[in-house]
């Protein structure tokens, strides 16, 4: 019948205690989104410049474009000091020459001023920079750079490389695993994960020549360490520092019990996750603030798996009561932008994903109560959902399907 709430990234305020991103439907404060980061952040801004965004404040991010979306993450760590690459010359403070046979200069960067960005060049020599930190045996570890010019044919392991710590190197190029001779392009982030098995320093290399003379230039900014599976926003960290940011919680909604019909809606959403393969599930809910009447979206642990979940009155609804969980059939690619559309009533359950239909074969009766939060998590504040929102939508009747 109608769309009774929309969030869009449109506006934000910072807060003491939680910051506010701003709700488009309605047109009160209780369809706002509270926001909790113990920390600053950056994003990229509408001039795709980085910018730091102070803490509890939302970061709407327009890394992907023109139009922005609400980035979430976990908390990590930059582990390199001096990761804005301060101190002019042709070396930054901190960092140290692997080798120095052709030239690194300071230029400035394309996210702005907030950083420096160097250009590496040799004519079949090696030019490189060292950062080390000694491994934690069974962590896992993933180093990344963003290359924002290059002239000549190198791989990914002509500016890129580590040395010590053990394990597997998997290398990725924008989260896309690749091999290590893939060709290097501009505009992109380069990524080597890997579990260390043993206590050892680990050499980060970044420059030209890394492992064996080469020619050309590059131009890179952003070097970052983080003892996560994936890459994550950049942490600016200073002279001398590591930089820590908080995770983005307690994103919530106010009370929407006044336009959400509990016995019958679609909940539309269109995001993407940070990672495709999570540790744990990540979800978006319409709840009562509780566990016992939820529909949640559920992004799986599985590489290409997405899920619902849905209680009413306290039970499980899928299977004949018997399960709250259900797997979507197909394959996701979770780290791009997809849209799903969940719709709920008594005997009649269906999803879409980007506008086709996904079987199910659910006719459970149930009675769904109380609906009336909305909240990136399970609605008992885990399984945080980490990534970017475009939008989310919450109509009041299965005929908006």
């Amino acid at each position: 019948m109608a769309l009774k709430y929309l969030y869009v990234p449109s506006g934000y305020k910072e807060g003491t205690s939680s910051g506010t991103a701003y709700g488009v439907l309605p047109n009160v404060a209780n369809s706002d989104l509270a926001f909790v980061r113990g920390s600053s952040a950056t994003r990229i801004n509408a001039d795709g410049l980085i910018e730091t965004m102070a803490t509890n404040v939302p970061r709407l991010d327009y890394t992907d474009g023109s139009c922005p979306t609400l980035l979430t993450e976990p908390a990590s760590t930059n582990l390199l000091h001096n990761s804005g690459w301060e101190g002019g010359g042709a070396l930054p403070t901190d960092w140290s020459y692997g080798n120095s046979d052709g030239t690194s200069t300071p230029v400035t960067s394309k996210r702005g001023t907030a950083i420096n960005a160097y250009r590496f060049e040799s004519d079949s020599a090696r030019h490189y920079f060292t950062r080390s930190t000694t491994s934690v045996s069974g962590t896992t570890y993933t180093l990344s750079i963003y290359v924002e010019s290059i002239t000549g044919s190198n791989q990914f392991n002509d500016i890129f490389y580590r040395i010590g710590g053990g394990g597997t190197d998997v290398f990725k190029k924008d989260g896309v695993v690749v091999t290590q001779s893939e060709t290097v392009v501009a505009g992109s982030f380069y990524s080597i994960t890997f579990t260390s098995d043993t206590v050892e320093s680990i050499q980060f290399r970044v420059g030209i020549g890394v492992i064996s003379s080469n020619s050309g230039n590059v131009t890179i900014s952003q070097p970052q360490l983080e003892t996560l599976a994936y890459r994550t926003s950049f942490m600016i960290s200073a002279v001398g520092a590591i930089a820590t940011r908080s995770a983005d919680t307690g994103v919530v909604s106010g009370d929407l019990s006044s336009y959400i019909n509990s016995s019958e809606g679609v909940l539309e959403i269109k995001a993407k996750s940070i990672v495709s393969n999570p540790a744990q599930d990540l979800r978006i809910t319409l709840s009562d603030g509780t566990a016992d009447n939820r529909i949640s979206l559920v992004w799986g642990t599985g590489a290409s798996t997405m899920n619902i979940v849905m209680d009413a009155n306290g039970s499980d609804v899928f299977d004949g009561g018997t399960s709250g969980f259900k797997n979507l059939t197909g394959s996701f690619n979770k780290t791009n932008m997809n849209t799903f559309k969940i719709k709920w009533k008594s005997g009649d359950i269906q999803v879409k994903h980007n506008d086709s239909t996904i079987v199910l074969s659910e006719t459970d009766t149930f009675t769904m109560l109380g609906l009336d939060s909305l909240s990136f998590d399970n609605a008992t504040g885990i399984r945080n959902f980490e990534g970017n929102v475009q939008y989310i939508k919450v109509y009041d009747s299965i005929t908006d399907f």
